[in-house]
């Protein structure tokens, strides 16, 4: 059902079958972008939906493993800065290109919820440098 979406979206392009055949209908508009708009909304409720269940669940088993990090705000800009410059040295590669993306996306969402918490613990440090991260990934 995931993939519904994208087919539509090729079919709008004027593909079937992974063969062009051209667009038989007139597409008044920018109706690409509606599309594109449409997918986001459907990856959001879908996320919304996971999350909602997640959420909700109660497992009473006993945890075993706890990850000790001193500060979330420092472990989370490692990452950030970790993943940043390699997910660059990775799209110069033309293998490892797809990872690249996930690499690059894992260093922004880290660096974003690393400014949330270098705000909660108060380190002006981690501010500016997950800030400046934040600013840089943008790029």
């Amino acid at each position: 059902m995931a993939c519904t979406s994208i087919f539509y979206y090729a079919n709008a392009l004027g593909y079937e079958y992974l063969t062009y055949v051209g667009n038989p209908n007139f597409i008044s508009g920018n109706i690409y972008e509606s599309i594109a708009k449409c997918q986001r909304y459907y990856l959001l409720g879908h996320a919304a939906l996971a999350h909602g269940l997640i959420a909700g669940m109660n497992y009473p088993i006993e945890k075993k493993f706890k990850i000790y990090a001193p500060s979330m705000s420092n472990l989370l800009l490692g990452i950030s800065f970790f993943c940043l410059p390699l997910g660059y040295l990775f799209s110069k590669i033309g293998a490892l290109n797809q990872f690249s993306v996930q690499l690059s996306g894992l260093s922004f969402v880290a660096g974003a919820i690393a400014l949330a918490f270098a705000i909660r613990e108060n380190k002006r440090v981690n501010l500016w440098a997950a800030g400046g991260l934040f600013v840089l990934n943008l790029l």
